[in-house]
């Protein structure tokens, strides 16, 4: 199988492993498979999952990291591009699946 792609039944096989193993043995399983050489580099990997994704996955990938920034952080790689936020304020941010197309790669 070619590097950076799944078997076909990863994902059933991830479950059932994640069952049975302790969270400390699936911490480190998941930390040295996204180590291996074999793997695509993590930026490379994230760009390619979001490229794949509709625009409610897109959003949802942007909210999650930029909901993780503290307030300071926007602010100093320059807020958010063509008013993209959303919500009542209070530094909360939130990008909509429509407004994912007004955002470059």
């Amino acid at each position: 199988m070619p590097s950076g792609q799944a078997a076909p039944d990863a994902e059933a096989h991830f479950d059932q492993v994640a069952q049975h193993a302790s969270q400390e043995d699936l911490s480190h399983g998941i930390s040295d498979a996204l180590r291996s050489d074999q793997m695509l580099p993590l930026g490379q990997m994230v760009g390619d999952i979001y490229a794949k994704a509709n625009p409610q996955q897109q959003a949802g990938m942007l909210n999650q990291i930029l909901g993780s920034l503290n307030p300071g952080a926007l602010s100093s790689l320059g807020g958010v591009p063509g008013g993209l936020v959303g919500g009542a304020g209070g530094g909360h941010v939130q990008v909509s699946p429509q407004q994912v197309s007004e955002i470059s790669p």
